[in-house]
């Protein structure tokens, strides 16, 4: 698909790794899902689409769904070499299409930056929910009481298929966790720990 002038869009693939780890420091523009996965990691699953003129690349778009219904904007990045509104219609339309065919797929993005808020309102997102981000600094373990007939321990790896079924139950659709991410997850945490009762994980 010839874009603009010059400018060819099309899939990303494993070679262009490097190139695109690049924009990612150094373009004016880039967001980034916060995400146990590296952005990066997606390249080869559907959609993840570069814009590149003469091999180089200038603008990247990737939305893979995991769970399967939610297809996060995981990550777009604009080096400037095209605007970047015309860079996003151009690849926001090829996603649309790849996952266009199944109605139940929920196109969501956590926004830290205005200028993707406009982007995002332009192109028909709305806003559903403000989210709060809070920090604890110094201080020890808090001692926290659990009632009666629950107990607390250290998280295995033989856990995550329950954690992975409290974790639906738990949430809204939206904010599922695959046991694939939960996977990703388990060994970046710092503390990883489940609460049981009657040898349930709950």
């Amino acid at each position: 698909m010839t874009v603009a002038v010059d400018f060819k869009a099309r899939p990303a693939v494993p070679a262009d790794h490097r190139q695109l780890s690049t924009l990612m420091h150094f373009s004016p523009h880039v967001h980034r899902h916060l995400d146990w996965r590296y952005p990066l990691d997606w390249i080869g699953t559907s959609p993840f689409y570069v814009l590149e003129n003469n091999g180089q690349i200038s603008t990247a778009l990737a939305c893979p769904p995991d769970p399967p219904h939610v297809a996060w904007v995981r990550l777009f990045l604009n080096s400037g070499r095209i605007p970047i509104q015309e860079s996003w219609r151009i690849l926001w339309e090829m996603v649309r299409l790849d996952l266009g065919h199944d109605k139940r797929i929920l196109i969501a993005a956590i926004v830290l930056q205005d200028w993707l808020t406009e982007l995002l309102l332009a192109s028909g997102f709305t806003s559903r929910q403000s989210i709060v981000m809070l920090e604890r600094q110094g201080g020890g373990a808090l001692d926290v009481g659990l009632p009666r007939g629950f107990s607390l321990r250290p998280m295995r790896q033989i856990d995550l298929p329950a954690v992975a079924e409290v974790d639906a139950a738990a949430f809204d659709s939206l904010w599922h966790n695959s046991l694939q991410a939960l996977e990703l997850a388990y060994p970046q945490a710092v503390v990883p720990t489940i609460v049981e009762a009657a040898g349930k994980v709950v």
